[in-house]
C-alpha cells in the first residue's frame, strides 16, 4: 500500500472518530438531562403525596388527641352542657370537630362517618359513645404508595 493511501485512511479514521466522540457526548448530556428531569418530576410527585398522607396524620392527631381529651375531661369532671360547651369552644377554635347538638346529644366529627356522642340530661352529663372513635384504624387511613419507577424514555 502507498503511503498516501495510509495517510488518508488514517486521516479518516481521526476524523470519524472525532465525530464519534462528539456525538457520544452530545447524546450523553441529552440523556443525562432527560435522566434529572423524570428524577425531579417522580421524587416531586412522591414527595408531595408523603407530605399530604403526613399532613392528614397530623391533622388526625390533633383530632384524635382533642376529642380524646374532651372524653376524658366530660367523663372525669362530670362537666354539665353549658361547661362542656365553652370546654368546645376553648379547645377548637379552629371548629374541625364540626360540633352538632341535637336535644341532649352533641355529635363531634371524628373523620369521615366518624362520630362521637356526648349524652346530657337535665343539663348534666350522662355519658359518651366513642366506638367509633375507638374503632378508627389510622394504619388503613394513611398510606403511602411505593414511588413509581423512573422512566427515562423522551416524552
Amino acid at each position: 500500500m502507498d503511503s498516501k493511501k495510509m495517510k488518508l485512511i488514517l486521516a479518516v479514521s481521526i476524523v470519524v472518530n472525532i465525530a464519534l466522540i462528539v456525538i457520544m457526548l452530545v447524546l450523553k448530556n441529552g440523556y443525562k438531562e432527560q435522566a434529572q428531569v423524570a428524577y425531579k418530576a417522580a421524587t416531586t410527585a412522591y414527595t408531595n403525596q408523603v407530605s399530604k398522607v403526613v399532613n392528614a396524620q397530623n391533622a388526625f392527631i390533633k383530632n384524635g388527641n382533642l376529642l380524646w381529651q374532651l372524653i376524658f375531661e366530660a367523663t372525669s369532671q362530670n362537666l354539665s352542657k353549658e361547661a362542656f360547651d365553652a370546654r368546645i369552644a376553648a379547645l377548637d377554635s379552629a371548629k374541625v370537630l364540626n360540633p352538632q347538638t341535637n336535644g341532649n346529644e352533641t355529635a363531634l366529627s371524628c373523620g369521615t362517618d366518624c362520630l362521637v356522642k356526648f349524652t346530657f340530661k337535665g343539663g348534666n352529663f350522662a355519658g359518651v359513645d366513642y366506638k367509633a372513635l375507638s374503632s378508627v384504624s389510622p394504619s388503613a387511613m394513611f398510606s403511602v404508595s411505593k414511588p413509581a419507577p423512573f422512566d427515562f424514555q423522551a416524552k
